[in-house]
């Protein structure tokens, strides 16, 4: 199944009656700049804080980010570009 887009003027074939009525209508797809890369940077203040995605050890004072699509959580900077 691929996405496809509305030619019935709505946003997505997944919010229009007609689309859903000619068959399934594949879920949308995140493009690379919401799976990837951090919504915000801030300095871990936290002792013994760990990556949420690679479960390294982060340093206070180091750069983290936070990664939201999918929801993943504070990162280090190697995970979260």
């Amino acid at each position: 199944m691929t996405a496809r887009s509305c030619t019935h003027g709505m946003p997505t074939p997944a919010s229009c009656v007609d689309c859903m009525f000619d068959g399934p209508v594949a879920p949308p797809t995140p493009d690379a700049a919401q799976i990837l890369g951090a919504v915000r940077w801030i300095e871990a203040r936290i002792e013994g804080g760990r990556c949420a995605r690679c479960h390294d050890t982060v340093t206070v004072g180091s750069m983290v980010g936070l990664v939201v699509a999918p929801p993943v959580g504070w990162c280090c900077v190697g995970c979260a570009r």
